[in-house]
């Protein structure tokens, strides 16, 4: 379980980096298209570049998110790791530890 969370979020931070250098070869190829260097095909290939690692990105990160939860519901840390006191949500409370300063 452990090793699954550790893999989901290796997989997304890599995803993250792939995602940021996608962004600059994008910004790279916005300031060639605006001197006149490539065609608008180009451009719009590496827009489209852009938008597909955004998706990977998401998807590793739901990906992360579900591994986090399972390895959570396996340890019994649920509850823990959210800052849940049993007695304040079953007095309807909430926890101060998770409260914002405003809401304090």
């Amino acid at each position: 379980m452990l090793y699954r969370v550790q893999q989901a979020r290796e997989s997304y931070k890599a995803a993250v980096e792939a995602r940021t250098l996608q962004e600059q070869a994008l910004e790279c190829e916005r300031s060639k298209f605006q001197a006149g260097s490539p065609t608008a095909y180009e451009f719009i290939q590496y827009q489209s570049s852009l938008a597909e690692s955004e998706v990977c990105r998401s998807n590793r990160s739901r990906v992360y998110a579900k591994a986090k939860a399972a390895l959570q519901r396996a340890v019994g840390s649920t509850l823990v790791d959210n800052n849940v006191i049993v007695d304040d949500a079953y007095l309807n409370r909430a926890s101060r530890i998770g409260m914002s300063p405003a809401q304090k």
